[in-house]
């Protein structure tokens, strides 16, 4: 929020993705799609709240051409339920 000073905030959000460059089954140039990504929340003392993470199905590799959206939508539904995917 706008105006929040960064020691009021009582839990927080901590991200990191992998990227990659590959030519689509149909496509002539190449695209970034995301490998990995880690969500993990914290309270602003550390202590971790909920964790969740994506990898990349390597079985076909057509899963990697799926949206972010639909790599990532289960991945915040794990982390916000607690409950994996």
């Amino acid at each position: 929020m706008q105006g929040t000073l960064l020691d009021e905030c009582v839990v927080w959000l901590r991200y990191t993705a992998l990227i990659a460059w590959d030519v689509p089954p149909i496509g002539s140039a190449y695209q970034p799609y995301i490998t990995t990504a880690a969500l993990t929340l914290q309270s602003s003392k550390g202590a971790v709240l909920s964790s969740s993470n994506y990898q990349q199905e390597t079985t076909l590799g057509m899963g990697k051409w799926a949206s972010t959206q639909q790599k990532l939508a289960p991945v915040v539904a794990a982390l916000l339920s607690g409950l994996e995917e």
